[in-house]
């Protein structure tokens, strides 16, 4: 519990009345000033997850990286048992993916086994748009999760999300002026 708290205390620096060279922790106000909020949320949300789609733009055809990053956000406790598991965004090809997964049909699972405290794991799957796609439509990444042990309710991340964008090509004519010998 002490951990918890000193990790998640909103610090207070202060060289006043000794402590160390930086003043945090300092004999004034210690480690900070306790955040009981953030306290709660910490054992209430051990796991994040989020996903980063690359490149934001994409022509039908091409590939979408996705890379999914999970995070152990308490101070004090490994997860264990960790499962990452997505489902290809519509008007996508399943093109590859990183480290030990299992693909059925659409759906791809990641075993994570076990994160230590306040570390990160991320993967990556790559997908193909698919030809038929129209221009302007958004690729969206939003059926992705990630559970363990401690976490039985999956834990969901925003959206990860790119476009197949309308090309315009605007013709440029240059006409070259006579030098006027300035």
């Amino acid at each position: 519990t002490e951990a918890l708290i000193q990790e998640t205390a909103r610090p207070v620096v202060s060289d006043a009345c000794g402590g160390d060279g930086d003043g945090h922790p300092n004999n004034v106000y210690g480690w900070g000033i306790v955040d009981a909020l953030a306290v709660v949320e910490e054992t209430l949300a051990p796991l994040a997850v989020s996903a980063d789609a690359r490149p934001r733009w994409v022509d039908a055809g091409g590939v979408i990286s996705y890379t999914f990053t999970v995070e152990n956000r308490t101070a004090l406790n490994t997860t264990t048992n960790v499962t990452l598991a997505d489902t290809l965004p519509l008007g996508t090809v399943f093109a590859s993916a990183s480290g030990p997964y299992n693909r059925i049909d659409d759906k791809i699972e990641w075993r994570l086994d076990t994160i230590s405290p306040s570390l990160q794991v991320s993967v990556t799957l790559a997908v193909t748009v698919a030809d038929s796609v129209a221009k302007g439509t958004y690729i969206v990444n939003a059926d992705y999760r990630v559970s363990s042990s401690e976490v039985t309710t999956p834990v969901t991340g925003p959206p990860a999300v790119a476009v197949v964008p309308w090309r315009f090509y605007l013709p440029i004519t240059l006409s070259l002026q006579p030098s006027r010998g300035y």
